[in-house]
């Protein structure tokens, strides 16, 4: 199972649904999380949010808990990790994980989009949203960044022979496939919906996740919407 951008520490962080999740995983699932799921390193947390962060390190001493650093949380280590396994990124057979800013396009055109950026976010948005909610307030900019971002994932995973490449970070669900590979992105829990990734029996499935209660059989809550694909 797998998730991205929880970002704790953030107003917009779902918390309290995300431990819902945690409280109805299936035993014996691996958890992936992979990236942002802090979201300031060093930031004081509400007491809700560090609960949360205590519960993921918790999970760690009964399932293998798999945390990705992402760009907010780079090098981030809790107080107690218990067993988390704190990496750049994870591999599963011919599948690969990782937060995806490694794929964000460093070149002239970015640097000009995020000038703009930044300019635009001191004249029209609060402090508390990010870059990509600025940027996906503006499809055009967006969507150039977003096909950049694929189509690196893309060719890094057409080089190092994988199947299918799992990213977060742009904060946008999308389940599709590009020169024979396919690429996910499962979204950010700083919206709802959040989205949720599970690999089980050479399926793999974003489901919707629940708002009143996580259904731990066939992954998946009710009335969730699924995406079902052989991996």
């Amino acid at each position: 199972m797998a998730i991205s951008d929880l970002h704790l520490g953030s107003p917009h962080s779902k918390c309290r649904q995300f431990r819902s999740f945690l409280s109805n995983l299936p035993p014996n699932t691996v958890l992936v999380l992979n990236g942002d799921t802090v979201d300031v390193e060093g930031r004081r947390m509400p007491a809700e949010h560090h609960a949360a962060l205590s519960a993921i390190c918790a999970e760690s001493l009964r399932r293998r808990v798999v945390w990705i650093w992402g760009n907010h949380d780079k090098n981030f280590v809790p107080d107690e990790p218990n067993s988390l396994e704190l990496v750049p990124s994870f591999s599963v057979g011919k599948t690969f994980f990782a937060h995806g800013d490694r794929f964000m396009p460093i070149s002239q055109v970015y640097l000009v989009f995020a000038r703009f950026m930044r300019a635009y976010r001191k004249r029209r948005v609060t402090k508390s949203l990010g870059t990509i909610k600025l940027a996906q307030s503006l499809p055009m900019l967006f969507n150039m960044l977003k096909t950049r971002s694929m189509a690196n994932s893309v060719r890094f995973a057409v080089r190092n022979g994988y199947h299918t490449v799992v990213c977060g970070h742009l904060h946008d669900v999308e389940d599709t496939t590009l020169r024979g590979i396919r690429y996910i992105n499962t979204g950010t829990w700083t919206d709802w919906p959040a989205y949720y990734l599970s690999h089980n029996k050479g399926k793999m499935q974003l489901t919707r996740a629940n708002d009143v209660q996580m259904e731990a059989e066939g992954f998946g809550g009710r009335g969730s919407g699924k995406i079902t694909r052989e991996a």
